[in-house]
């Protein structure tokens, strides 16, 4: 793990990732058959452990738009995800020309229950009821131990990456899932100041057990962890 050298106040910090949101505002490197895998993955697990089968509350870290969110909360449904599923195509990065289906039955950020997917996000032009908006290593106290599953690829992004660690997974409960996803041969820059996150770097940050590791394993490139939150 390497982190740019750059002096910058928490106001500094919120304006560079908030320019830096603007410019890719309506993309996203998430695609539906990411999702398929990850809760596949996150459910074989739960089955050698002799767990419920069901997936929640999830949150996503660093959403932009919120289109990971729309793909977590419809990758619930089965036959709604294998649908904008086959309507996906990847230029730059995957969309699916289903993308009215996107808004259906979101969560609330106000109200969430066991089914919920919301995000977080720093960008006040992303507000909408399933995003609050706020710095991702700056959760609120009343989200301790509330998610199931964590899903993030905006890790990089983070100004300090032990705190941005720490408030993650505060809000994750006992026995949840981290999805990280890293870019780890990227070198750190002023708006991604971790670079260079190898799977022992994410492993040790968040001292938890690796289930699920591929290189390049994501349909935009990224290298994918899973990790398994079960050090009390």
């Amino acid at each position: 793990m390497k982190i740019f050298q750059l002096d910058q106040t928490r106001e500094q910090y919120f304006k560079t990732q908030i320019d830096r949101c603007n410019t890719k505002f309506s993309f996203s490197k998430v695609s539906s058959r990411d999702v398929k895998k990850y809760y596949d993955i996150i459910l074989n697990h739960k089955k050698y452990l002799n767990k419920n089968n069901t997936i929640g509350p999830v949150v996503c870290m660093g959403t932009r738009k919120g289109r990971e969110i729309d793909l977590f909360r419809v990758g619930k449904l089965r036959w709604l995800s294998w649908l904008v599923g086959c309507f996906e195509i990847n230029f730059q990065y995957p969309r699916s020309l289903l993308f009215f289906l996107y808004s259906f039955v979101r969560s609330s950020v106000k109200n969430m229950i066991e089914s919920s997917v919301v995000g977080v996000e720093i960008n006040p032009r992303s507000e909408r009821k399933d995003v609050l908006i706020c710095s991702f290593d700056d959760l609120p106290a009343d989200w301790s131990k509330k998610f199931e599953v964590l899903f993030s690829n905006s890790f990089d992004q983070s100004q300090c990456p032990h705190k941005t660690a720490d408030a993650w997974k505060a809000v994750l409960r006992d026995g949840g899932y981290f999805i990280i996803c890293i870019a780890d041969d990227a070198e750190p820059t002023e708006t991604d100041p971790v670079g260079l996150l190898t799977v022992e770097d994410v492993k040790s940050l968040f001292k938890c057990e690796v289930v699920y590791y591929s290189k390049y394993g994501s349909r935009a490139g990224y290298s994918e962890i899973i990790l398994y939150n079960n050090i009390i």
